[in-house]
């Protein structure tokens, strides 16, 4: 996991796993490279692959960052529909019919229960 105050990693950042380098963001080139591929499945995608990563630890630090969370979901909708960041988000979510990410709450009371 890298850190870095400002938020953008360097152009010369390297992340290496048992000697082996990883592509940081391949995902996202091959979810706008290949373009045959349906959009459910790139949605499925990021639902599988990313959001895991953006509510790892949803359960401590609960719904603090769900805005953040939800740039993020937006951001890769948008890019995926290819319209400008300015759309309106109600538009982009009854595009795809799905609404606000919400699921934090589930995350926590799922965490509470089980202690």
């Amino acid at each position: 996991m890298v850190f870095r105050k400002g938020g953008r990693l360097p152009e010369n950042c390297t992340v290496f796993y048992n000697d082996i380098q990883l592509e940081i963001f391949k995902m996202n080139k091959y979810l706008y490279t290949f373009t045959d591929r349906p959009i459910n499945h790139k949605i499925d995608l990021f639902d599988k692959l990313i959001l895991p990563i953006l509510n790892y630890g949803s359960e401590v630090w609960g719904c603090v960052k769900r805005s953040t969370v939800e740039r993020v979901h937006l951001q890769f909708l948008k890019r995926l529909f290819d319209v400008k960041r300015n759309t309106q988000n109600d538009f982009i979510y009854g595009e795809v019919g799905r609404a606000k990410y919400q699921t934090c709450y589930y995350y926590i009371m799922k965490y509470w229960l089980k202690l």
